[in-house]
């Protein structure tokens, strides 16, 4: 047999072999399941990498063709990481949200951008849900402030002054955004005997102890906490601005997980320095990938102050959703596969 046609023959096979492509998983996994690693394994080349920096990671890119991303990178992740990555083909993330990366940007330079935003399974995740509710407690208590007065300074009931809170009990709720998240706040309101209000424009909400409000400006002022869950699509999606913020009656609550970009920062610190706004519990800021290399004016008032709040994007993590989330945008990215080579 002639070399060239055994060379033809050898590249035929090797080609129609199921040749498993290479992936690296920079989210965290140390607490994945055993199986579910397993499966990532079965169908590639898998390297689990846990807590590293961006600048390490594109030492590990060159030969990699399918990268699950962190989802709260140490600083933003944009096209020009392809230059390290020259056989990239999907980038994922096992999150509902893609602000930490260039989703356009990557889509135009032929690069495949795996979410799980769309996916039916987020429907049996709780974490956001919970979170929110428990900021809510701990913001209306003063719990986190307490605690540090006894823990930092020693203190017991000196200042009890300081940490007299409010029941939940007979409050009123107005929850922007009815999805999810939004849906399983006003369950957990209910229960505590909340009135709850809600707006959301996309949505006819059918829960009988709901009352659902067309114009967001008319519902707010009858708020004694207001909570942001709307769902984040980009730039120019603001909703909640200075003139939202100057229409909440005086010592309202406010709490935001959604997105730090849906709400205007600057006009919710003014309303809390004025007292206006009575306190705030956040678990997301503007420019979140950028905070290694920016002061941030709602952390720095923080500091200083004990009506602001703020956790560290965490609401979504526990093991329980972001394994399910890692098993979801393995589908998401088989799925993709197998359309490519249709």
């Amino acid at each position: 047999m002639e070399p060239r046609l055994l060379q033809i023959i050898l590249l035929n096979m090797f080609l129609n072999k199921k040749m498993k492509l290479n992936l690296l998983f920079s989210a965290p996994s140390y607490f994945l399941p055993g199986e579910l690693k397993s499966l990532y394994e079965d169908n590639f080349n898998v390297q689990f990498i846990h807590q590293q920096s961006i600048s390490k990671i594109k030492e590990l890119l060159n030969d990699v063709h399918i990268w699950v991303t962190p989802t709260c990178p140490d600083s933003y992740i944009d096209t020009s990481i392809l230059q390290y990555a020259p056989k990239l083909k999907i980038l994922a993330t096992p999150s509902t949200g893609t602000t930490h990366l260039d989703e356009a940007g990557f889509i135009s330079s032929g690069v495949k951008v795996c979410s799980i935003k769309h996916a039916a399974f987020l429907n049996e995740i709780y974490a956001s849900s919970e979170h929110t509710f428990g900021l809510l407690l701990a913001m209306m208590r003063n719990t986190v402030a307490a605690s540090n007065a006894v823990l930092m300074n020693g203190e017991w009931r000196e200042n009890e002054h300081l940490w007299r809170g409010e029941e939940l009990n007979g409050k009123t709720i107005g929850i922007i955004g009815y999805g999810r998240i939004g849906g399983n706040l006003s369950k957990y309101a209910n229960v505590f005997e909340m009135k709850v209000f809600a707006f959301d424009p996309f949505k006819k909400i059918n829960d009988n102890w709901v009352i659902q409000y067309s114009d967001l400006n008319d519902m707010l002022p009858s708020c004694d906490i207001v909570s942001i869950n709307y769902h984040y699509t980009g730039i120019g999606t603001q909703i909640f601005g200075k003139e939202q913020f100057l229409m909440l009656k005086d010592m309202v609550y406010f709490i935001n997980t959604a997105r730090g970009e849906l709400i205007d920062e600057n006009a919710l610190l003014e309303g809390l320095k004025e007292g206006r706004i009575k306190a705030a519990a956040v678990d997301v800021v503007q420019r979140e990938s950028y905070l290694n290399d920016e002061d941030n004016p709602m952390i720095d008032y923080a500091r200083r102050n004990n009506n602001l709040l703020i956790t560290p994007h965490i609401a979504g993590l526990t093991i329980q959703s972001e394994s399910k989330a890692a098993r979801e945008i393995l589908n998401e990215i088989l799925n993709s596969l197998d359309g490519s080579r249709k």
